[in-house]
């Protein structure tokens, strides 16, 4: 008899490896595709932190892209590469996700000490900032710096304890 373990493990490799990239993508497309959902949700997203001062829905994939498709991203997932965040960069809303970064920085400014809130932002988000601030400041630095008020919005989070 097989299992219940057994059986867990299994679905949950199979959906890993159904949901994990978007089938059939370039890094282009891919890129491309979280321009779109940024387009789409930006202004949501900056309204909730306007008006809520923190996050509470779901989002940060796309405020906060990395090398790795979000677990729970809706279809079809999005990530960055070094070789499309230049591509990225160039062809998204710009100053809407500084604008963004800064309101998150702004909220968590209210607060004190280094060591963001999880009542602002979940602490199931924090890994993911932390890599994406990585990423953007460390690999990426040299695109990101040609988009100055984006940079210094990365800057000002990087100054947070996300680890």
């Amino acid at each position: 008899m097989v299992s219940r373990f057994f059986l867990y493990v299994i679905f949950s490799q199979l959906l890993f490896a159904c949901h994990t990239l978007p089938e059939n993508l370039t890094d282009e497309q891919v890129a491309q595709e979280l321009i779109k959902k940024q387009n789409a949700e930006f202004p949501r997203i900056l309204k909730e932190l306007q008006d809520k001062k923190k996050k509470t829905s779901h989002w940060v994939w796309w405020v906060f892209p990395t090398e790795k498709a979000g677990d729970l991203e809706s279809l079809p997932k999005t990530f960055v590469k070094l070789d499309t965040a230049e591509y990225l960069l160039k062809n998204a809303d710009i100053n809407s996700w500084a604008q963004i970064l800064e309101e998150i920085a702004l909220v968590l400014k209210a607060q004190p000490g280094l060591s963001p809130s999880k009542a602002i932002i979940p602490s199931a988000d924090h890994g993911r900032i932390h890599h994406a601030l990585l990423f953007w400041l460390g690999p990426a630095l040299a695109t990101t710096q040609k988009y100055p008020r984006f940079h210094n919005a990365l800057e000002e989070l990087s100054k947070y304890k996300w680890r």
